[in-house]
């Protein structure tokens, strides 16, 4: 549980790069207005930690928390200070703070403050270590906290920045890119608040310029899923490996969360496959440092367990492999050697359904084998690499009773 200790360490903190407010924060404390829960009642909101801000529960990740020490407590201390500014100001105003567009207004307001804050202490943080030769980075964070497009990272699949266009829960569609760095983002991440995943951490990736290992999905806009991937460098080779993985749907019992979509997580490793086998990643493995909790989510995608804790990506698993095939390359289409790849896994698949379903799981499990193969067969971009899938279904034309259906979605076939 956080503590008032805790609470004042954070507020020292604080105190260190904004004097006045680390004052009132604080004064705050001393007034209880600024509190710890009690340790004999209620010390956790849902899976995560909390603190009281004017009798309000304040939610802190618990990983956050345990790992970052008082950083996640800075962050949502500065929040709540910003919505306080705000709040006087509408007061002062005479306008009514009850209203779903006054609370909305409130909390824009609040996590613009401390993402402001933040950045305003990465500038200064840069200046100190880095110097004059640090300038161009500086102005890049200054033109940040001048944005005022609140869509600026929106996405729409023409741009740029955009990598695959693909699908989540049934058919929502999503987009995979690299972190787009700017205001909105940021305030996005303020908001959602995900497990491992706060404003410093991108911050400091960007000052040790490795923003670009950082990966969302975005559905309708909004960031649902974010991925941060490193390399180790081992002997004579290197190995890709998924560092941090976080998707809105995982915060349960949190209202940042609602109508978050399923399949995030798959859809986020699918794009990652993808670039690791495009070359983006010049990497020998696909590996994973797994949680103990995640370990069956990993195993459905295909990771197989090498050592203790390490996780290694063989053959992806259907769950996985329907991800990939219905992700479409946006700026290019794959090289010709990775739609051949994925055409070979698919034929694999193809093989599978000759056997006859025992059990209900077997029976899901085909269900999913025949979306696969057909969304393959029935894609554009694999129209070249569908050949021996094709075959394999002649092959076996009698032991598949869907295989004159699939046969019929491919381009140019002839019964």
């Amino acid at each position: 549980m956080i503590r008032r200790e805790t609470i004042k360490q954070a507020i020292d903190a604080i105190t260190q790069r904004s004097p006045e407010v680390g004052y009132t924060l604080d004064e705050m404390l001393g007034n209880g207005i600024i509190d710890a829960p009690d340790p004999r009642g209620e010390t956790l909101l849902g899976e995560d930690f909390f603190f009281l801000f004017d009798t309000y529960r304040t939610r802190v990740s618990k990983f956050l928390y345990i790992n970052k020490g008082t950083v996640p407590i800075e962050e949502r201390l500065l929040v709540k200070y910003g919505e306080l500014l705000k709040k006087r100001e509408l007061l002062e105003r005479g306008e009514a703070l009850n209203t779903p567009e006054a609370a909305q207004t409130i909390r824009q307001a609040g996590l613009r403050y401390m993402v402001l804050h933040e950045i305003d202490y990465a500038i200064r943080r840069v200046r100190k270590d880095q110097g004059p030769p640090a300038e161009s980075l500086v102005a890049f964070l200054e033109a940040v906290k001048r944005e005022t497009d609140p869509r600026v990272c929106s996405a729409d699949p023409g741009d740029a920045g955009v990598l695959y266009r693909g699908l989540v829960d049934v058919s929502t569609p999503a987009l995979f890119m690299r972190f787009p760095f700017c205001l909105d983002s940021l305030l996005q991440v303020a908001h959602i608040n995900l497990e491992f995943f706060h404003v410093r951490f991108f911050l400091n990736r960007l000052i040790r310029n490795q923003i670009r290992n950082c990966f969302v999905c975005l559905v309708d806009h909004r960031i649902v899923g974010i991925i941060y991937l490193i390399f180790k460098e081992q002997l004579f080779f290197r190995r890709l490996v998924i560092d941090f993985i976080a998707t809105l749907r995982g915060k349960a019992g949190d209202p940042a969360a609602a109508g978050a979509p399923r399949g995030v997580g798959t859809f986020l490793v699918a794009g990652v496959w993808l670039e690791w086998k495009t070359g983006t990643f010049k990497a020998r493995d696909f590996v994973l440092d797994s949680e103990v909790a995640a370990r069956g989510f990993y195993q459905s995608l295909g990771f197989h367990s090498r050592g203790a804790a390490e996780f290694v990506l063989r053959t992806p698993r259907p769950q996985l492999l329907k991800a990939i095939v219905c992700m479409k390359r946006v700026q290019q289409p794959l090289p010709p050697a990775v739609a051949a790849e994925i055409g070979g896994l698919i034929a694999k698949q193809v093989g599978s359904l000759r056997k006859r379903p025992k059990t209900e799981t077997d029976l899901s499990e085909r269900h999913t084998t025949l979306e696969i193969v057909n969304a393959f067969l029935g894609s554009d971009a694999y129209a070249g690499a569908a050949e021996k899938a094709v075959r394999t279904l002649r092959k076996y034309k009698k032991k598949i009773p869907e295989s004159e259906t699939l046969l019929g979605s491919v381009r140019g076939y002839d019964a």
